[in-house]
């Protein structure tokens, strides 16, 4: 059984006794995002379906989705989805009506320029916090990031003692450099996995079928993984479960809107 599967199985089960009419979906929708939000960041050309019940989920996509207004109306739980980005936005919102506890809770406010830095600087702190927990006294540390955020990448080669791996299976950024780190071929993932003490990976990795490899990297090989995640951000409780040691979920509206954007973080650590 694949973690789609799993979820939802997982969902039928929570939702089995509450009325039904939280999960008809309303509404579907698909954007198409170019964004270079700041100097730091790579242009993003990622679009993202929606689907929204009472809650909204996400999942950003590489392929072309189908959209299909014979969907609004339909209960979420048993609805049909032409393809995987379509179910996995369904399953993000119908786990948005449920219960959850997050151990830290931020509220991003002001220009979405504003919210990437404190974005950033939350991210940045959680992939601290893992590789001083886990290397002890070490000198020097290494991180694998999986999909090439610009602001990431820059936010954590400051710290001179560690090291940056990147992958990413946009084959426009390859190959390139940013920030003065080399972005690698998506297939050299679970190899900077192997030889790095964390590994910061996005929500898409679910999307890209990646997800359930890199979850058995880790786990083989002992590793620490922060998963950032717009795509799923609703999933983040059961994220722990599967073995993911801290979960930044980002909820819609994401940072690059006007308004209030909303931070979760979740921590395998912390009850």
């Amino acid at each position: 059984m694949d973690i789609v599967e799993q979820l939802n199985n997982i969902a039928l089960i929570k939702s089995k006794n509450q009325k039904p009419d939280k999960y008809i979906i309303k509404g579907v929708w698909d954007t198409n995002i170019f964004l270079k939000p700041n100097k730091d960041e790579v242009l993003f050309s990622t679009p993202f379906i929606m689907v929204q019940t009472t809650g909204v989920g996400c999942c950003y996509h590489s392929k072309r989705v189908k959209l299909s207004n014979k969907l609004i109306g339909k209960d979420a739980r048993f609805a049909s989805y032409p393809d995987l980005y379509t179910t996995i936005a369904a399953l993000d919102s119908i786990f948005s009506n449920f219960k959850k506890s997050p151990s830290n809770r931020y509220v991003l406010e002001g220009s979405p320029l504003s919210k990437i830095m404190k974005r950033t600087r939350i991210i940045t702190t959680s992939v601290l916090e893992c590789l001083y927990e886990l290397s002890g006294k070490k000198k020097n540390y290494s991180v694998a990031l999986v999909g090439a955020v610009g602001n990431f990448i820059k936010s954590i080669n400051k710290y001179h003692n560690i090291n940056i791996y990147v992958s990413d299976l946009d084959r426009l950024l390859r190959p390139r450099r940013i920030h003065g780190i080399k972005i690698n071929n998506g297939h050299k993932t679970l190899e900077n996995i192997k030889r790095t003490d964390v590994t910061l990976v996005t929500g898409m990795t679910l999307a890209t079928n990646s997800l359930e490899d890199i979850l058995k990297t880790v786990n083989e090989y002992n590793k620490k993984l922060i998963m950032y995640a717009q795509t799923g951000a609703n999933f983040a409780s059961e994220y722990l479960k599967m073995g993911i040691d801290v979960v930044i979920a980002e909820y819609f509206p994401f940072y690059v809107f006007p308004g209030k954007s909303i931070i979760e973080i979740y921590n395998k650590g912390i009850k």
